[in-house]
């Protein structure tokens, strides 16, 4: 296989990585390799037996869906660094097709959030971006015979030509469009999972909030538009905002439908001793 398959595509100047392992090694690369995990995420048979790949294919799903608590963080985390390492894709000169913010990882780490079921993920203009990166990568490949992934000056005339743009200036202008297009996707996909971690998880900020009877905390930013717990809501209209100045007291649930709550009598010696009075009053005014 080697001698047919590898070799013949090495000696072409493309990037290929191989390794043999069985179902239990996969499964065991991807539960500590998170790079690896969202690679197999994306496993499809070439030859052989599909059947095998099937499985493999279903038994990475169920571990990614299984460990979603824990994989989330290390995703967005890893976005974040990649952000800070490599910048944004739409404001950079030359930008890294494949690590800056709104490239081609961002847009796999799409498809890997999308897989723990906590949320789904955008399509249309989105996939459109995405295989417009992927493009633009292979133009650059072909263009400088070597897998680089950062679009240098030194060769965005010809890639450009290469994809039908008069200007390279062009092409990083449609580059830009994507990456905006990709990094907002991803922002949108990730509030999406985080929010149903909250909803659904035990010890999580709603979980706590729902055990306190508190309702969620609304916070005014502007005219017709609230904090809902981090996330921004449209208010809804005639509908006072719910700030802590405007909240009436009383229990959580009545607060978070909006009922007309009465502070409860104090319960002590004196409130007793009212409670006594009126029913004795009551009586009075039965027997007149």
């Amino acid at each position: 296989m080697a001698q047919s398959l590898w070799y013949p595509i090495w000696d072409a100047g493309l990037e290929l990585d191989y390794s043999m392992r069985s179902l239990t090694e996969c499964r065991q690369v991807a539960s500590k390799d998170l790079a690896a995990a969202a690679g197999l995420l994306d496993i499809q048979p070439l030859a052989g037996d599909d059947t095998l790949v099937a499985q493999a294919r279903a038994a990475i799903y169920q571990d990614w869906r299984a460990a979603s608590r824990k994989r989330l963080p290390e995703l967005l985390a890893a976005s974040r660094a990649r952000a800070e390492r490599h910048g944004e894709i739409a404001y950079l000169i030359e930008p890294h097709l494949k690590e800056s913010r709104g490239g081609l990882r961002d847009y796999m780490s799409l498809s890997a959030l999308s897989a723990t079921w906590l949320t789904d993920r955008p399509h249309g203009a989105v996939d459109a971006a995405g295989e417009h990166l992927r493009d633009v990568r292979d133009a650059l490949h072909h263009v400088s015979g070597r897998p680089v992934n950062v679009l240098g000056r030194h060769v965005a005339d010809e890639v450009a030509d290469l994809m039908g743009f008069g200007d390279p200036d062009d092409l990083l202008a449609s580059l830009a469009d994507a990456g905006r297009t990709v990094a907002y996707a991803l922002d949108q996909t990730e509030r999406g999972a985080r929010g149903s971690l909250e909803r659904s998880g035990i010890g999580s900020v709603a979980w706590k909030a729902r055990r306190m009877a508190r309702a969620p905390r609304h916070v005014t930013v502007s005219e017709g538009l609230i904090d809902v717990d981090g996330e921004p809501r449209a208010r809804a209209v005639g509908r006072p905002a719910a700030g802590p100045a405007a909240r009436p007291a009383g229990s959580g649930r009545g607060r978070h439908h909006g009922a007309t709550l009465h502070a409860r009598p104090p319960r002590g010696d004196a409130g007793r001793s009212r409670d006594r009075g009126a029913m004795a009053r009551a009586g009075q005014d039965s027997l007149a």
